[in-house]
C-alpha cells in the first residue's frame, strides 16, 4: 500500500502526464529521470502506467529527501511506496 502524506501530484500534474500516455511509445524501453521525487507519488504512476510497459525502463530520482518539521521520513515513504520497482530505479541524493 501507497503511503503520501500529500496529494499534490494528482492535483496539480497528473492529467499533463496521462497526456504523455498518447504520445511516447511506452513499449520501447524508457530511461525516466525526476529532480526531486519527495514521497514518490509522480514516480510511482510513471512505473504503474507507463515504464512498467517495458521490462527495460529504468529511471533515476535525484532528491536530497532532507528531513524537516513536517517530512520526517520523505526517503523511508519513498522506499516504501516504490518498493517492486526499487531495482530499476536509481536514487542519487
Amino acid at each position: 500500500m501507497s503511503d503520501f502524506s500529500q496529494n499534490w501530484f494528482e492535483y496539480h500534474a497528473q492529467k499533463n502526464f496521462e497526456n504523455l500516455l498518447n504520445v511516447v511509445d511506452f513499449t520501447q524501453p524508457i530511461n525516466y529521470l525526476e529532480i526531486g521525487c519527495f514521497e514518490g507519488n509522480c514516480h510511482k504512476w510513471m512505473w504503474d502506467n507507463a515504464l512498467s510497459k517495458n521490462s527495460e525502463s529504468r529511471s533515476t530520482v535525484i532528491d536530497p529527501f532532507e528531513v524537516s518539521k513536517t517530512h520526517t521520513n520523505a526517503y523511508g515513504n519513498f522506499t516504501n511506496n516504490l518498493k517492486q520497482y526499487l531495482e530499476k530505479i536509481n536514487i542519487q541524493k
